[in-house]
């Protein structure tokens, strides 16, 4: 089980490399409500972040074991007198930041949600959106959204535990059943953009560098979770990651014809000691992943670090197709973790912003008038017929 202690020690180090100084970072820093009626009223907070006048910034609660969206709400909750009175309070800027920070043991890895802002409007989420995305040089911001919070945030093909072994036969199916579809296509990326296009289960993850796309998937639709009698409305999330431009990918480099290459071989096992690149590229599963890629580019030299497995990469993808130019799309590819049956991390670690269902109906007509409706997200034109039928309710 993830300790408090080991979480804190993740936010200061995530913090210190957002580029905060350790000196700024408070740990049980305690403010004031200030209310006059109880002048010894104080909350603490587990990891407060000062400016250079010594005020609150950004903060940080810390939760051991899992968010729902229950959570979300009484922390909201609890911060809502702090917010109320910021003006007032000397020790902490207006508008600070506070997020809920928690382990996720299915991913094993760590989120943060934004607690202290709650997106009521399309107005109110640009502003959130322009204050949590990075406005650092040499970074690109990247967002997800989805309409159901507890979603994982997986690629299709390791939602279900019995996928990944059928990667191969997947890939090989369709490509064999349509063949005229997959033609034109280089690379074994371009296959499995393909496929996710059409919904097969592969080891990509949809991203938009358009903030107004991910929300209008997030709200695109009602979706809702039943227990026994009880049908509950799924609150949506927009992920917001920010991802150095040094590690950001092109569709046609190495690194990705590595790692798609994954999904044209039946296993793939990492060794469990350490060896030489010249070894590993003599393992039989390395020989066998190379034939793959030289399939592609046939000049590939038998050079393949085995770390280079183990990541997961943000991918531009060639803009091929009139949905992925509309959706402004992005992915980030995912490799394996010691075996095909578990997939890798990501390095980044996004800002969760949490839409109530109760906005969505009210979201989604505010960015039609944007012009974000679903034939403009969806451009083929059997989307956009089913859209005139329904507008004129054919």
């Amino acid at each position: 089980m993830t300790t408090e202690k080991s979480i804190r020690k993740h936010v200061i180090q995530y913090l210190c490399d957002k580029g905060y100084d350790k000196s700024q970072v408070k740990e049980d820093y305690k403010i004031s409500y200030l209310d006059l009626s109880n002048p010894n009223a104080y909350i603490i907070l587990d990891i407060a972040v000062l400016d250079e006048k010594g005020d609150v910034c950004e903060f940080y609660e810390i939760k051991t074991n899992g968010v729902t969206s229950g959570d979300l709400k009484r922390h909201s909750k609890k911060y809502e007198y702090l917010h109320n009175y910021a003006e007032r309070a000397s020790i902490i800027t207006r508008g600070a930041l506070g997020f809920l920070v928690t382990y996720d043991s299915k991913k094993k890895d760590f989120e943060l949600y934004l607690i202290t802002e709650e997106i009521t409007s399309l107005a109110k989420y640009v502003e959130v959106v322009m204050r949590v995305a990075s406005t650092k040089s040499g970074f690109t911001n990247y967002y997800r959204g989805q309409g159901n919070i507890e979603f994982s945030l997986l690629p299709g093909l390791y939602r279900k535990p019995s996928t990944p072994a059928k990667e191969l036969e997947l890939y090989k199916e369709a490509t064999r059943r349509c063949p005229d579809n997959f033609q034109g296509l280089n690379s074994t990326f371009q296959h499995l953009v393909k496929l996710q296009h059409y919904g097969i289960p592969t080891r990509l993850l949809d991203l938009t560098s358009n903030a107004l796309i991910a929300l209008y998937f997030a709200v695109e639709k009602k979706e809702y979770k039943v227990l026994k009698t009880k049908k509950t409305a799924m609150d949506a999330v927009v992920f917001v990651f920010t991802v150095d431009n040094k590690t950001i990918k092109s569709y046609d480099s190495d690194a990705v014809s590595v790692i798609s290459n994954l999904a044209r071989v039946k296993s793939f096992e990492m060794p469990k000691t350490d060896m030489s690149i010249e070894d590993f590229n003599n393992l039989n599963d390395t020989c066998l992943l190379l034939h793959e890629i030289r399939y592609e580019k046939p000049h590939f030299q038998p050079a393949i670090n085995p770390t280079e497995l183990n990541k997961t990469l943000c991918v531009k993808p060639k803009l091929d197709n009139s949905r992925i130019r509309q959706q402004s799309g992005a992915f980030f590819l995912y490799g394996i973790g010691g075996n095909k049956n578990i997939c890798s991390s990501l390095a980044e670690h996004p800002i969760n912003i949490v839409i109530e269902s109760k906005y969505k109906d009210k979201l989604k007509k505010e960015l039609a008038c944007f012009g974000i409706t679903d034939s403009y997200v969806y451009p083929e034109m059997d989307h956009v017929m089913s859209t005139i039928k329904e507008e004129y309710k054919v």
